[in-house]
């Protein structure tokens, strides 16, 4: 069974499972165990032995792992599109303060600036 993209929202709030295939009741028997993420990205197999049937959880603990470094580092790079808006706001008020916005280098170039138009440091403290 593939696993229901995913949006922001939803990934956030994704949880762990493991599903059994002990070749019980005419269910195959499985042979690995990975992570999955609903964005499509899979984890490393790993070999399955009877005591990971016999403790599910530990078994889960590698693959959950993976699973929540890919999630985090997945859930970095897509933010809400109210948050990128507002830090692409932020972003060109910095690049304003720090002179390298193409309005502001262009005044700077012909003489247009004044003392405080350039604050690199407040740049930086911002950042």
């Amino acid at each position: 069974m593939e696993p229901p993209r995913a949006t922001f929202e939803d990934r956030v709030r994704l949880g762990w499972g493991w599903l059994l295939a002990d070749g019980r009741d005419g269910r195959p028997r499985a042979t690995a165990i990975k992570a999955v993420c609903g964005c499509g990205w899979e984890g490393r197999a790993r070999p399955v032995t009877q005591e990971d049937f016999d403790d599910a959880d530990k078994a889960s603990e590698a693959p959950y792992g993976e699973w929540a470094h890919h999630a985090e580092v997945g859930l970095a790079k897509d933010l809400p599109k109210e948050l990128s808006r507002a830090l692409g706001a932020v972003e060109w008020q910095l690049n304003d303060l720090a002179g390298t916005s193409y309005e502001m280098s262009k005044k700077h170039k012909n003489g247009e600036t004044q003392i405080g138009d350039i604050r690199p440091l407040a740049v930086l403290n911002t950042v």
